[in-house]
C-alpha cells in the first residue's frame, strides 16, 4: 500500500512538472493563434475605396490618448470617443491606451469599433498582452496604411511599443508613427534610445505622434528634437487633466499653422490636431 501511494505521488509530481506547463503552452499558442486569425479576418476597410486620381493637398493629423474610453466621469463609453473623432474630422489618427478584449472596457475590440464607425483603415500595436486581452496603440487612416511595423519598447513598470506605417502621399511614402512612452523616468530612459533608433532608420518624411509622458523641455526629449521638429500649440496648455503638455506631434514636414487641442471630457487627455499642407511642399527635399 505504501509503495502504491508513493508511486501515485511520484506520478502526480511528474504531471505537475510536465503536463501543466505543456497545457499552459498549448493554451498560449491557441490564444495567439486565435488573435492572429481574428486580425486576418477582421475587416480593415478596402484600400480600393480610397483610390483617387486627384492629388492630396492637405491632411489632418490627430493624436489622442483615449484612456480605454474612460471619461472624466469614470464611465467607459467608446461612443464618446467616436463622437470626438467625428467632430475633429482627421485624416490620420494616432491613438494610445486602446483596449482589446479587456474586462474593464466591456471586452470590446475598441480599435475595430472605432474603425467601423469612421470607415477608416486601421493597424493595432499591442504593448501589453495578457491572454486574449491586449492594450496598446493604434493608427487609423482614411487612406491605406502600408508596410505596418510593430516595434516593442522595453519597460520595467510596463512595456510599450511603436507602431509605424506609410502613407502614399502624391506618390511619395510618408511614414507615420504612434507611441506611448512609460510613466516612470526609468522606463522612458530605456525606451527613448530605442525610439530614436526607429526614427533614424526612416528615410523620407515622417510624422511622430503620441503620449510621451513628459513635456517638450524635458532633457530626454533633446535627442528627439535633433531628428524632427515639435509642432507647437498656438497657445501652450496642458493636454492631460491636472498635468502638463505631454501629448505631442513631431515632424520634419513644415506645418503651415500651429497645432491645436480639442477640449473633451471623454478621456483624461485632450486630442492634439494639426493640418499639414502638401500642395506647395516639395518632397525633393528628402531625396
Amino acid at each position: 500500500m505504501f509503495s502504491f501511494r508513493r508511486k501515485t505521488c511520484a506520478f502526480q509530481s511528474l504531471a505537475w512538472m510536465y503536463l501543466v506547463p505543456l497545457a499552459v503552452l498549448v493554451m498560449c499558442f491557441s490564444v495567439q493563434s486565435f488573435l492572429s486569425l481574428y486580425d486576418r479576418l477582421s475587416p480593415r476597410v478596402s484600400a480600393a475605396s480610397f483610390h483617387t486620381e486627384n492629388p492630396v493637398s492637405s491632411l489632418r493629423f490627430m493624436t489622442f490618448n483615449i484612456r480605454h474610453a474612460e471619461g472624466l466621469d469614470g464611465h467607459v463609453d467608446i461612443r464618446r470617443i467616436i463622437a470626438e473623432l467625428q467632430k475633429a474630422r482627421p485624416d490620420v489618427i494616432a491613438l494610445q491606451e486602446v483596449d482589446r478584449f479587456q474586462w474593464r472596457s466591456g471586452w470590446q475590440d475598441q480599435v475595430r469599433i472605432i474603425s467601423s464607425a469612421l470607415n477608416m483603415n486601421y493597424q493595432f500595436s499591442p504593448s501589453i498582452v495578457k491572454g486574449f486581452s491586449q492594450y496598446g496603440n493604434a493608427l487609423l487612416s482614411r487612406y491605406p496604411l502600408l508596410d505596418p511595423q510593430v516595434i516593442p519598447l522595453p519597460g520595467i513598470k510596463e512595456k510599450r511599443s511603436v507602431l509605424t506605417a506609410k502613407l502614399n502621399v502624391n506618390g511619395t511614402p510618408v511614414t507615420v508613427m504612434v507611441t506611448h512612452l512609460g510613466v516612470t523616468l526609468k522606463d522612458r530612459q530605456m525606451q527613448m534610445p530605442r525610439l530614436m533608433d526607429v526614427i533614424r532608420a526612416v528615410h523620407g518624411p515622417k510624422i511622430i505622434m503620441g503620449d510621451f509622458n513628459m513635456p517638450e523641455d524635458h532633457p530626454l526629449m533633446a535627442s528627439l528634437k535633433t531628428a524632427v521638429s515639435k509642432i507647437h500649440l498656438q497657445t501652450p496648455e496642458p493636454t492631460v487633466i491636472h498635468g502638463r503638455e505631454i501629448d505631442h506631434i513631431f515632424s520634419d514636414l513644415p506645418a503651415s499653422e500651429p497645432a491645436r487641442i480639442q477640449i473633451t471630457h471623454a478621456s483624461d487627455h485632450t486630442p492634439v490636431l494639426i493640418d499639414i499642407s502638401f500642395s506647395t511642399f516639395s518632397f525633393s527635399l528628402f531625396l
